[in-house]
């Protein structure tokens, strides 16, 4: 597809003169669908608009077919499974659904960084595979391969049907608040490609919000793209300043890092619209989103096969309220297949069937990486959302973080609001203090800003202990299934 093949120079294109990028911008958007993203676009979308009428037991079997298609293109194209495999006695025809998937190893996000040779198809050379890397939120960015013509072609069409849940058409005016770098200086632009108003989250600050929040009035975008942590600040000015959002605005389309019930009241009451909340990664090995009863995410089968996992990596049942972490498997990449890719992100099952009658089974929540939890004092563990406050607590809190560098003991970073004093202080220490317990120590500190990743986000917390250590306290000990 012409996207892939224009992939590579991206960079070049974002540092062209605003009036070489309206022009190049404005004929690829003129683009049909089919030369954009290619043959592949079109059959996804086809398929995700038949699987939305099925059974579930039509939509599990359609699973299991591309399954057992991907388990046998990297029996016989990557070396990294052929040899898994055949050390294990097993070969393709003994996987024939998702619970014969524990015959395989896990696949670790270490050894996607270190065997990254063997874990590339024989079959595809170097014209058939596009190298990208995560965005490196939690500080650990890892490289990998895309099949061209295909995986972005299958995101483009997956990403389009769950925005079309709310109403969203690519031909929508959007304003996307993300991690797009703009150049020195530049706080807002135009992306002719997208038709989107972009707004750098690098630029977030007191100084430059008043300026985003007119240039969004001005542009009147029906949907707002973002990071829940980037577009609540813009929420909060409109709230203290008392600012109607833009005109015409449908919906918020967030994702990214985990959205807090906080953080989803505080956007809805001051956008006014829905907001919609999804989960993907780049790796592109699981997606989930809302439906249009919210409640809860439905998980996509035809995009890829999810299973949880307790500490000691036994899978476990698909029951509702079961928590373990997300294990994904790629049903579409056959440059570099991940099979049994361990995530760090946690979720919770929900209950089966939604009003809006979709067959996809559905996640209660998705709680954040296994990084955001932070440990108190004898080991236990506290998940970000068990910290969400029903309270005024953070309401003269700008911005927080919590850090940890060693068990029970716990640092509170907060950029203060006017009229932030000791009183706050004191408010946040015993309503934090309770939710760790007695013998955990709660540091707090006053900073001028949290800085962001380099792709962008503000991370609630930022963990410096072993996963392993993290993962002993935050999941399941024991299995309950195979």
């Amino acid at each position: 597809m012409i996207e892939d093949r224009l992939y590579g120079i991206r960079e070049l294109y974002e540092s062209s003169p605003l009036w070489m990028r309206k022009g190049a911008g404005l004929l690829f958007r003129r683009l049909p669908n089919r030369l954009r993203y290619g043959p592949v676009y079109a059959r996804m979308r086809t398929l995700l608009r038949a699987t939305r009428e099925m059974r579930r037991d039509e939509l599990d079997s359609i699973e299991n077919r591309l399954l057992r298609d991907a388990v046998a293109s990297a029996y016989a194209n990557v070396p990294f499974y052929r040899d898994a495999m055949k050390s294990r006695g097993i070969e393709p025809r003994h996987v024939r659904s998702r619970s014969d998937l524990c015959l395989l190893p896990l696949l670790e996000r270490g050894t996607l960084r270190d065997a990254a040779d063997a874990l590339r198809s024989e079959a595809h050379g170097a014209q058939r595979r596009l190298y990208v890397t995560t965005g490196g939120s939690t500080g650990d960015p890892v490289g990998f391969d895309l099949e061209t013509g295909v995986c972005r072609s299958k995101e483009a069409a997956m990403l389009d049907h769950a925005w079309s849940i709310v109403g969203y058409k690519r031909s929508d005016r959007s304003a996307i608040v993300r991690g797009s770098v703009l150049g020195r200086d530049r706080v807002c632009d135009e992306d002719p490609i997208k038709g989107s108003l972009l707004l750098s989250s690098y630029h977030l600050t007191d100084a430059h919000v008043p300026m985003m929040v007119d240039r969004l009035k001005a542009y009147r975008p029906r949907y707002i793209q973002g990071y829940p942590s980037s577009v609540a600040i813009l929420a909060r000015h409109l709230l203290e300043t008392n600012t109607s959002p833009p005109e015409g605005l449908r919906a918020l389309l967030l994702s990214s890092e985990t959205l807090r019930p906080d953080q989803r009241r505080l956007m809805a009451e001051a956008f006014r619209c829905r907001v919609y909340s999804w989960y993907g990664h780049a790796e592109r090995v699981v997606y989930a989103a809302e439906c249009e009863h919210g409640d809860g995410y439905h998980l996509f089968p035809e995009y890829g096969t999810m299973e949880l996992i307790d500490e000691a990596g036994n899978v476990l049942p698909w029951e509702k309220g079961v928590t373990g972490e997300i294990v994904g498997t790629a049903l579409w990449n056959r440059a570099m297949p991940l099979i049994r890719y361990r995530t760090n992100d946690i979720a919770t099952v929900g209950t089966d069937g939604c009003p809006c009658g979709r067959p996809h089974p559905k996640l209660a929540s998705v709680e954040g990486r296994i990084q955001e939890f932070l440990i108190a004092s004898g080991g236990r563990p506290i998940s970000t959302t068990a910290l969400n406050m029903h309270s005024d607590v953070f309401d003269r809190v700008d911005q927080m973080q919590f850090r940890q560098h060693e068990e029970g003991c716990v640092e509170l970073h907060v950029v203060p609001r006017h009229g932030f004093g000791e009183r706050d202080e004191l408010a946040i220490r015993e309503q934090v203090g309770k939710k760790f317990g007695a013998g955990t120590e709660l540091v707090l500190r006053r900073c001028a800003e949290i800085p962001p990743t380099r792709s962008g986000k503000r991370r609630l917390v930022v963990q410096d202990l072993p996963v392993p250590d993290i993962l002993a306290g935050a999941l399941p000990a024991t299995a309950h299934g195979a």
